[in-house]
């Protein structure tokens, strides 16, 4: 983001999505319940107030990259971030509309998959903070339970099949690629793929045997 000031800065970004009010003030709160989520990125809080009373404050998740005195590490860092917000701010959104063409404005097919994005670069990433809908993050020292399963499971087929449709729609992968260039992942076309195939392959396989013998009870 520009060296600006909080007020400014934030100012900015809610005029480029809609947001005309002045800003009262902007809060910043460190997450307390996070342990561990995320290791190549730092993550605050924003509350944003405005002087309209009667404007409800913007609350914000932001992340940002980890810096590193090691310039190919800290290249690396910027380089997830630039890809995890261009995911928010242009692949999901162009999915969304995707099916909404497919399917009708009304579906609810993707109803609160994603939260809202409002700025994504390699610098930050600003998502709507949806802890303020009720969303938490389970303990992760206990089981998922099979529903909780079913739902993760429901959630990433929408995600893949949607995903699988605009590849198709496309024309072709490169094609695809070449719009999203940075949901390619290196490590799939490198020597180390066939070392990852015969890691990930064996395990995969036995999941997804247990995944229809659960569907299917």
């Amino acid at each position: 983001m520009e060296n600006l000031s909080l007020e400014s800065r934030y100012s900015k970004i809610l005029l480029q999505n809609g947001i005309l009010e002045e800003i009262e003030k902007v809060e910043i709160f460190e997450p307390s319940n996070l342990a561990g989520e995320h290791f190549v990125s730092r993550c605050e809080y924003i509350t944003v107030q405005f002087k309209n009373g009667a404007r409800e404050p913007c609350h914000f998740f932001v992340k940002f990259p980890m810096d590193s005195p090691d310039n190919e590490i800290r290249e690396m860092f910027l380089g997830i971030m630039l890809k995890e917000s261009v995911f928010f701010t242009r692949f999901a959104p162009d999915m969304d509309q995707f099916y909404k063409e497919k399917l009708g404005q009304d579906n609810t097919f993707f109803v609160d998959l994603f939260p809202k994005a409002y700025y994504g670069e390699k610098d930050a990433l600003i998502l709507e903070n949806i802890c303020k809908r009720g969303y938490s993050m389970p303990d992760k020292s206990i089981r998922q339970d099979i529903n909780q399963a079913k739902l993760v499971l429901k959630n990433l087929a929408k995600l893949h099949a949607v995903s699988h449709v605009l590849i198709q729609n496309s024309g072709s992968k490169d094609a695809f690629l070449k719009k999203y260039p940075t949901i390619f992942d290196r490590w799939l076309l490198t020597e180390a793929d066939g070392i990852l195939s015969q890691l990930v392959e064996p395990p995969f396989k036995r999941i997804f045997k247990m995944i229809h013998v659960i569907f299917n009870k």
